[in-house]
């Protein structure tokens, strides 16, 4: 039993490449584009403030400073905003083509678990899993084949004439019959 056991290795970093890929690029697109975001209003925000309207006159340099922090502050909060809920919609728009093929796994899974044969998973154009969504429709299709070859076999076996066989044959192959139902 113990040269089955394995230790945990971190060999595995990607697990599905081609999802893990996707996604982050999709991160590293948008913190590249929050990044030029950010140094573009900060570059604006400090033109806009010196060119404005300030003179090197009466105005201290302090106020000037303090304008361009606020300005600073408040747009890139704005701009961190915009960020933060595109790049939440986008991850949960790209995640439910993970969770959506996990979800339907799990409900075949337990139709199965109950002894139903469900319908074939049908996975949408862009999900992920696709590889496993049909291995187990080919499981799905084995069972459904064992259960037809199953039922022709118990109608075969119930047309068998018991009263002629001897009563502890006809007493096993009336157990065989049920458990085949059971199947």
């Amino acid at each position: 039993m113990a040269q089955y056991q394995q230790k945990r290795q971190f060999k595995t970093l990607l697990i599905d490449p081609q999802m893990q890929k996707e996604y982050t690029l999709l991160l590293v697109v948008l913190i590249i584009v929050s990044a030029i975001i950010i140094s573009f209003i900060v570059n604006w925000t400090i033109r806009e403030s010196l060119a404005g309207g300030y003179g090197l006159g009466k105005v201290s340099p302090y106020e000037i400073m303090s304008s361009i922090n606020y300005l600073l502050t408040v747009r890139i909060t704005i701009a961190l905003l915009i960020t933060i809920s595109i790049s939440g919609f986008l991850s949960i728009k790209f995640l439910h083509r993970v969770g959506g093929p996990m979800y339907r796994f799990r409900i075949t899974l337990k139709q199965m678990s109950t002894g139903q044969l469900p319908q074939d998973i049908n996975l949408r154009r862009n999900d992920f899993y696709k590889d496993i969504a049909d291995e187990i429709n080919r499981v799905l299709a084995m069972l459904r084949n064992r259960k037809v070859s199953t039922s022709k076999l118990v109608s075969e076996l119930e047309q068998l004439p018991k009263d002629r066989l001897p009563s502890d044959i006809s007493q096993n192959l009336t157990k065989v019959i049920g458990e085949l139902k059971k199947m």
